[in-house]
């Protein structure tokens, strides 16, 4: 109760994305006076996603998820970042009336983009030219593939701004060696994305489960 302003909601498992990126989303949500904004992206393979669907004038219509896709629909290859701004009051209100009538039976954070939509507030859509910057991490070769580009956009001379994800010393197995420090392993479960599990474990012995 009493809150007011714009809430960011991030994936802590995509690393990749650029404070330059965060900054425009913010400014545009702001300047477009949205109820939210999503920020979106066009993959040759869309295959799993969410995707985002537009009325006649290209403006934000409503989020489909992968598994509740008509046929007719799978050709769409917009697919939802699951990055957004909402502004707060707005996001209450519809979190509010939120149903489960859906394939999976989830609550989905989706939904409430339409329902501010047909609640009078806009809804905006800021797509990204550069799809790497919404990649997941839920396997070592992706977090290998996340490393190797941000070790070319350091080259490139971006900086070495980033989360520490990025700094991997080592991979033992299924298991995402982070950081080693004070005799401690600091350590991401094999899908961080599904499970969520950070794991801080003595560095000796090396003994993974």
């Amino acid at each position: 109760e009493g809150l007011s302003g714009n809430l960011l909601v991030l994936y802590g498992d995509v690393p990749l994305l650029r404070p330059a990126t965060l900054h425009e989303l913010m400014e545009r949500h702001e300047l477009g006076n949205n109820g939210v904004t999503v920020l979106t992206a066009r993959l040759e393979d869309p295959t799993g996603y969410g995707r985002v669907f537009r009325d006649e004038n290209g403006g934000f219509l409503r989020i489909v998820e992968h598994k509740d896709l008509a046929p007719d629909e799978l050709g769409n290859d917009e697919i939802n970042s699951g990055i957004y701004t909402f502004r707060i009051e707005a996001l209450l209100e519809a979190l509010s009336q939120l149903k489960n009538d859906n394939a999976q039976g989830e609550y989905y954070l989706t939904d409430t983009l339409e329902m501010i939509r047909e609640s009078g507030l806009p809804a905006g859509i800021m797509e990204i030219s550069d799809p790497e910057e919404i990649s997941g991490i839920n396997t070592p070769d992706q977090l290998a593939d996340a490393a190797a580009v941000r070790a070319n956009r350091i080259a490139a001379g971006e900086g070495r701004w980033g989360t520490p994800v990025l700094d991997v010393l080592e991979a033992h197995g299924d298991e995402l060696i982070l950081t080693k420090r004070d005799g401690m392993i600091v350590a991401l479960s094999p899908h961080p994305y599904n499970a969520g599990h950070l794991w801080i474990t003595p560095e000796e012995p090396t003994v993974f489960f």
